[in-house]
């Protein structure tokens, strides 16, 4: 993370009154932001917008895209929020206008999908696992790995708003023929008597034959 490029958004910065010792992490900067339309390509990061749109309320400025915005998402997930804190974002074409000024709140942030996301793999992989604090209504795009572990055969089973998840099975439907497989040590077959096989070798049911190794 230190090592990553944060050039555009240290761009706008230095166009807008902040000095920037660096263009990457670890930097010290001095200055504060003044007011203007902040421009910001919206197909690198959504972290640069959702940075600016939350100092818009400060400076009085506006925050407009320069390209298609890419993740979505996680911008609305910035605009409700601070709608909880009193201020209202709203976009007009390419261009977020903030209306209103903070405001104390007691709020809980919910739980980062993109960060669950290497847990939830692990126990796909082998293992189970119980995950709290992810809301289920979220706009974080990282929510979609849910319906694709489903998709691949994994358990999943949520209740009290608690995300459940055991490893999943490898599934293929073969009606004639042959069928070939590699290096699927996670492999079950199924060959058609109800029984499953997951040692090596050669299987024959009917007119099936299966090569798997």
């Amino acid at each position: 993370l230190p090592n990553r490029p944060i050039t555009p958004l240290i761009e706008i910065l230095t166009n807008f009154g902040v000095k920037c010792s660096s263009d990457r992490l670890p930097l010290t900067i001095s200055g504060c932001l003044q007011k203007g339309d902040y421009l910001i390509s919206g197909d690198i990061s959504s972290q640069y917008l959702t940075g600016l749109i939350f100092a818009c309320p400060i400076t009085g400025g506006t925050a407009t895209l320069t390209t298609p915005l890419q993740s979505a998402g996680y911008v609305d997930l910035t605009v409700k929020i601070l709608s909880n804190f009193g201020v209202n974002i709203i976009r007009n074409g390419a261009t977020y206008i903030s209306n209103g000024n903070y405001t104390p709140s007691n709020q809980t942030i919910e739980g980062d999908w993109s960060q669950a996301c290497f847990f939830m793999s692990a126990a796909a992989m082998g293992g189970s696992i119980k995950i709290k604090g992810l809301d289920l209504s979220s706009t974080q795009g990282d929510k979609a790995v849910l319906d694709i572990y489903k998709a691949l055969g994994a358990t999943v089973d949520i209740k009290d708003n608690c995300i459940c998840m055991a490893s999943l099975r490898r599934k293929c439907w073969f009606c004639t023929g042959k069928g070939n497989f590699c290096s699927c040590n996670q492999l079950s077959v199924c060959l058609g008597t109800g029984n499953s096989s997951g040692d090596y070798g050669r299987k024959r049911h009917g007119s099936q034959t299966w090569n798997y190794v």
